[in-house]
Parts: C-alpha cells; sequence; structure tokens
C-alpha cells in the first residue's frame, strides 16, 4: 500500500503529552512521554512544554493516561546494549522480559513489553525523542499495515501525522519565540 500523508496517522499521544527542545547537533526535537513521569517535572530534562490553551488543548491530567504513552513500534539495541540495560540502567533488573511466567509470551505483562519497549520509559527511564524536522520525522514512521488502528482505537485517541508535525513545529515556534524574549529581556 501506498497511503498519502493525509493518510497517515499517529495513536495513543497528541499534543498536550508532547515538549520540545533544541538539542546541539540533532535540532529541534519532540520529547515523549513515559508513564512514570514527563520530562518536564523535577527530575527530567528541561524542555518546552504545551502550555494549557495551545491549540486549543489542556495539559494531559496524568501523565501515566495509556491515551498519552506514545508507545514505540519498535526498539533496536545491541546485544550489549540490551544487557546493560537490564543489569545497570533499569530499575531492577527490569528490561528483559520475566522468563518466570510459564506462558510462550502472549500473556501478561502484554505486547508493549515484548515488543513496543515500554519498559524504557517505565522503570528504565529513558527518555524517548522524535525529530521534528520533517524530512526525519517522516523516516521514523512505521505504516501499521493491519490498518485496524482506525477502527479500533477512538478518535479521540488518533491524530494525522501531518497535524501532529504541524502541531509540534507551532510549538518550537512558540519556544523560539520565548527563548529569544528570555535572552534579550536579561538583567
Amino acid at each position: 500500500p501506498q497511503p498519502s500523508s493525509e493518510q497517515l496517522m499517529i495513536w495513543e499521544t497528541n499534543i498536550q503529552a508532547l515538549s520540545v527542545r533544541k538539542i546541539p547537533k540533532i535540532g529541534w526535537v519532540a520529547f515523549l512521554p513515559g508513564p512514570s513521569y514527563f520530562p518536564w517535572e523535577k527530575d527530567g530534562i528541561g524542555s518546552f512544554q504545551t502550555p494549557d490553551g495551545f491549540n486549543g488543548t489542556k495539559r494531559p491530567v496524568s501523565p501515566g493516561d495509556p491515551k498519552f504513552i506514545a508507545q514505540a513500534g519498535g526498539w533496536i539495541m545491541t546485544r550489549k546494549q540490551i544487557i546493560e540495560m537490564h543489569l545497570d540502567i533499569c530499575d531492577g533488573p527490569n528490561f528483559l522480559p520475566p522468563f518466570e511466567y510459564q506462558h510462550d509470551g502472549l500473556y501478561a505483562p502484554g505486547v508493549e513489553f515484548y515488543s513496543g519497549g515500554i519498559q524504557m520509559s517505565t522503570s528504565c527511564n529513558v527518555q524517548r525523542i522524535l525529530p521534528i524536522d520533517p524530512e526525519q520525522f517522516s523516516k521514523l514512521l512505521i505504516y501499521h499495515t493491519a490498518n485496524n488502528k482506525q477502527e479500533t482505537i477512538k478518535q479521540e485517541r488518533r491524530i494525522r501525522a501531518n497535524n501532529l508535525l504541524g502541531q509540534l513545529n507551532a510549538l518550537r515556534k512558540a519556544a523560539e519565540k520565548k527563548m529569544h524574549t528570555m535572552v534579550h529581556n536579561k538583567p
């Protein structure tokens, strides 16, 4: 299938759950949330968050709300990195599947644990980022060929990829304006 850009959608996140930051040598990125905390909270990395009223939205009530999780379609690590995540980085060890379960992997803790790496942003507190440069952004989209999300996920939990990218760039412009004001209004 060759879907048009207007047909591409993203689910389980929206502008309410995201923030932006300019990172040297990378450029502007969106910070994706995890259920344990948002990156702009006390222990997180500073970023420009979506203010109340931005594009007619309000801040999410709960960072753990699954409609904001922005679940990954997949991830890549070397064997060494996986072991390091499991033994050294994560609060646990909690990165690898809980092998004490006597099931075939289709049961708890769920598909998100095994394929999406949800534990990276929960027990491992890895900050996930998404470039908001249109060319880089589009390279990170994965086409979900089952095409079942259009009918199984409620409309309020879906957004067109183009719309989210536009909102992220509007947020970036607001952040640039605020940064410019802060630089020029220093005492």
